[in-house]
């Protein structure tokens, strides 16, 4: 039998706010950065929220799991109309898709080595094995709060 589940999907939400963390080019000075459910959490704006509701198991012929999963995630970013310009909100949002969508993400998420028992796939440039893929960019406004949400899907495992 493959690996187990092993909360593969707060895993990738982990991995992905170390990125985000990491990142000097992005500047997050007072953004609210909250991972998964958030149900204890009182949330503030600007805010970044990163989550990963769904994992679907890699099978072969229907009935083999690989032990490998495609996670699906989003990546929102809430801005409040009275604090910041649509401007404002646009390049928080470009500057953090742009670290997102980088060919060698899942490089960056192994290599900081801050998650335990996590393999992100995706080997960069030229890749060879499946990695990320970004589905859609959705832009909109709700409450008194701009967001823009980046989602897609990781292809990835826990180690063993």
């Amino acid at each position: 039998m493959g690996a187990p589940f092993n909360r593969i999907c707060g895993k990738l939400e982990e991995a992905l706010e170390d990125v985000l963390l990491a990142e000097k080019d992005v500047n997050l000075s007072g953004v609210q950065i909250v991972t998964g459910f958030t149900g204890d959490v009182k949330l503030t704006i600007p805010r970044v929220h990163i989550l990963c509701p769904r994992a679907e198991p890699e099978l072969i012929e229907e009935v083999i799991f690989t032990g490998n999963w495609w996670v699906d995630f989003e990546i929102t970013v809430f801005t409040s109309y009275k604090d910041d310009s649509r401007a404002t909100q646009g390049k928080r949002a470009a500057e953090l898709f742009d670290v997102i969508l980088q060919p060698d993400l899942p490089v960056k998420m192994n290599n900081l080595g801050e998650v335990e028992d996590f393999h992100a796939y995706g080997t960069g440039q030229n890749q060879t094995e499946p990695g990320l893929i970004p589905l859609e960019i959705i832009r909109d406004t709700i409450d008194s709060a701009y967001f823009e949400q980046l989602s897609g899907k990781q292809y990835c495992r826990p180690r063993t």
